[in-house]
C-alpha cells in the first residue's frame, strides 16, 4: 500500500476540514471556535484571523487570506517542516529537500526566531508599532 492508514486518515480529516471551511464562512457562523486569548483579553494572538484565512485562500483569494493572517504565511515553510514532513510517505521523507526542511524546522534556533517572530507579530499587530 502506498499510503498508510495514518496517512490516510489525515487526508480524510484534511479533507473534511477543507470542505467544512470551504463551504461556511467562520466570520459569518458563531459555531466556528472563537479565540480565548481575544474573548478574555481583546488581544489578538498569532493566530486570530486563521479561520477566516483558510476560508479565503480556499475560495482563491491570496490577498485577502494574508491580510487576515500574515502571522500564518511568514511562518508556513516552518510549519510545513515541523508538522507535515512526519505525515508524508517515507519515500518522500528521504529526498534532499525534505531533509533540509525538516532539519531546518527542528533546529533550536528556528524555534527561537519563529518564537521571537511571534512575539514581535503579536505586539506589532495589537499595539500598531
Amino acid at each position: 500500500m502506498f499510503l498508510s492508514k495514518k496517512h490516510l486518515l489525515f487526508l480524510a480529516l484534511f479533507g473534511a476540514a477543507a470542505a467544512l471551511y470551504w463551504l461556511f464562512d467562520p466570520a459569518t457562523k458563531s459555531w466556528f471556535p472563537k479565540c480565548p486569548l481575544y474573548q478574555l483579553t481583546h488581544w489578538k494572538c498569532m493566530l486570530c484571523g486563521t479561520q477566516r484565512a483558510t476560508h479565503e485562500l480556499l475560495h482563491g483569494h491570496i490577498s485577502a487570506s494574508f491580510a487576515q493572517n500574515q502571522w500564518l504565511w511568514i511562518t508556513a515553510p516552518y510549519w510545513a517542516g515541523l508538522i507535515g514532513m512526519p505525515l508524508l510517505p517515507v519515500s518522500w521523507q528521504n529526498t534532499n529537500i525534505a531533509t533540509r526542511l525538516r532539519r531546518w524546522a527542528t533546529h533550536p534556533y528556528t524555534s527561537w526566531g519563529v518564537g521571537i517572530l511571534t512575539v514581535i507579530f503579536m505586539l506589532w499587530r495589537n499595539l500598531a508599532l
